[in-house]
Parts: C-alpha cells; sequence; structure tokens
C-alpha cells in the first residue's frame, strides 16, 4: 500500500517541476498531447481485463482495482510523453508541413532540452511500471521500444506500408494481453479471435491515422497508404476494414441486438472518413466512444 502511495507521488512530480520551472515547456507538451490516441491504450488494457475477469471484474483484490490499474495507466501516459517527443524529433520535416503548431517547429522548446523532458518521461514511466509489477514493466518497455524503431532513426519502419501499422497493432495487443494477465489471465489463454481482431482488421482500419499528413510523408518518403494508393483509394480500403473492424466483434460475441447499431456505427465512422474537410479529431471522438461500447460488451457478453 506504501509503495503504491509512493509511486502516486512520484508520478505528480514531472508536472509540478515543469510548471515552477518552465511553465512555457509544459503548456506546450500538454497541448501537444496525443489524448484520444493515450485513451486508446487505456481502453485496451480495460477490455484485457473484461476478456478475463468478465463479470466477476470488480471482485478483483482492491490493490489490482484501485493502485495497478491506475499506475499502469499513469505508466503509459509518460511512455506516450517520450514516444511523441522521440516521434516530433524525427518528423521535423513532416511537421513542418502537416502540423506547424507543434513545439519544435514553433521553437517553442530547444530540442535538447526537449529530448531531456522526454527521456525525464522515460525513466519516470519505467520506474513506476517497474516498481509496480515486473509485467507492466516489461509492457512498457516493449511498447517504448516498437515505437522507437516505428519512428526513429536508423531504423524508422514507419517508411514502409504494412509494417509500421503491424507494429503499432502489436503494441495495441500488447497492452490488451497485459490487462488480461493483470485481471489475473495467463497469456496462453488470451483469446485467437481477438489476437486476429487486433492484428488485422483492427490495425489496417487505424491507416486514418495518416490521411491528414499525407503532403508531409510524401516530401520525407513514408510509404502510407493514402500516399501509396491515393486518398481516395486509400479512403476506400480504410472504409473495408473500418465496417469489418465494427461488424465481426458483434458476430464473434453473438449479439443479435447490436447488428444495426454496429452497422450505423460504421456507417457514421465511413462516412466522417469521406467527409471534407477532413479531421481527423471527430474520427477518434467517435471511434473511442465506439471502443467504450465494445469494452462493455466483452464484459456483458463473453462466456
Amino acid at each position: 500500500m506504501i509503495l503504491y502511495i509512493v509511486l502516486f507521488i512520484i508520478s505528480l512530480l514531472p508536472p509540478f517541476i515543469l510548471y515552477f520551472f518552465k511553465p512555457l515547456y509544459l503548456k506546450a507538451i500538454v497541448q501537444d498531447l496525443r489524448l484520444l490516441r493515450i485513451l486508446h491504450y487505456i481502453i485496451l488494457v480495460i477490455i484485457g481485463g473484461a476478456l478475463f475477469a468478465k463479470k466477476t471484474l470488480f471482485a478483483l483484490p482492491n490493490s489490482i482495482i484501485f493502485f495497478q490499474f491506475p499506475l499502469f495507466f499513469i505508466s503509459l501516459f509518460y511512455a506516450a510523453i517520450f514516444t511523441i517527443v522521440t516521434n516530433n524529433i524525427s518528423d521535423i520535416v513532416i511537421d513542418k508541413i502537416s502540423n506547424p503548431n507543434r513545439p519544435l517547429i514553433q521553437l517553442t522548446i530547444p530540442q535538447g532540452q526537449y529530448l531531456q523532458i522526454g527521456l525525464f518521461c522515460f525513466g519516470i514511466a519505467i520506474l513506476i511500471s517497474f516498481a509496480t509489477s515486473i509485467l507492466m514493466g516489461f509492457t512498457i518497455l516493449f511498447i517504448v521500444t516498437l515505437y522507437f524503431i516505428y519512428s526513429c532513426k536508423p531504423f524508422r519502419f514507419k517508411k514502409y506500408l504494412f509494417i509500421s501499422k503491424l507494429l503499432i497493432a502489436i503494441n495495441s495487443l500488447l497492452v490488451t494481453v497485459a490487462g488480461f494477465m493483470l485481471a489475473g489471465g495467463n497469456w496462453r489463454n488470451f483469446p485467437a479471435f481477438w489476437i486476429f481482431y487486433i492484428i488485422v482488421p483492427f490495425s489496417l482500419a487505424s491507416h486514418f491515422i495518416d490521411l491528414k499528413d499525407v503532403k508531409g510523408d510524401a516530401v520525407d518518403g513514408i510509404k502510407t497508404l493514402p500516399v501509396v494508393l491515393g486518398e481516395n483509394k486509400a479512403k476506400l480500403l480504410i472504409s473495408v476494414f473500418t465496417f469489418l473492424a465494427y461488424l465481426l466483434p458483434v458476430y464473434y460475441l453473438n449479439v443479435f441486438w447490436m447488428y444495426p447499431i454496429a452497422l450505423l456505427g460504421s456507417i457514421f465512422h465511413i462516412w466522417l472518413l469521406h467527409k471534407k474537410p477532413f479531421n481527423e479529431k471527430y474520427i477518434f471522438l467517435f471511434y473511442t466512444l465506439s471502443l467504450i461500447i465494445l469494452t462493455t460488451l466483452i464484459y456483458n457478453y463473453t462466456n
């Protein structure tokens, strides 16, 4: 109990330090957070827990519900800041075209100090996660490593069409399995359907995140689906996988009454994809709502 309280206190230190010594840095970092993308991973952890614990989720020991899960979320948050920092440093060429409001483009934070902040957040993420459990620690370490080889030189696998989203899919699977194990499950018993779902339709539908960066990606040689196929053809292919991503879980869970809702949800999501001007934020908001509904279905209808 005392350890968990100490870890929560440690998690509050970075924003307080920045607030008192570099408030403009804190403001820039907060404004550049991809909160909905971080929420994506948090919800997947909860889905993993629901897949194992089912309706007994809240019968888990208090230390897991009230401390370990929240500390995992905090670790994911700090790990995300590190990946955002390293990604922004690697994407300066792209961001000058597609994301001119980011800190390095606005010259809000010098690059050296920006990297130091990222490394400090990485250290906090590793400290909190490993101090809480070995499972959480290695999950955070693997996620950060995969994002690093995704974004940064000499690897920069984001340049390669399907490899880039495969790495993101593996990270999504890692946090889901971690939630499953944190709730008491064995990774060997993780359902095969959800492995397929996360790796294939779920990850392929996520190509929509590349639609706003087409011009910058093309200049920097990043071969995303919109760059290779063109925006219109890419949107059609993403639409197919979006449709599957909405309907397959309902089929697997055999929740007949959800078919019309899932169908309408997929149509609305696809409409947002094709709506002009394209706005990623609205897609992420609706996608997040859909994930919350999926979590509820899994919790109530997993046998």
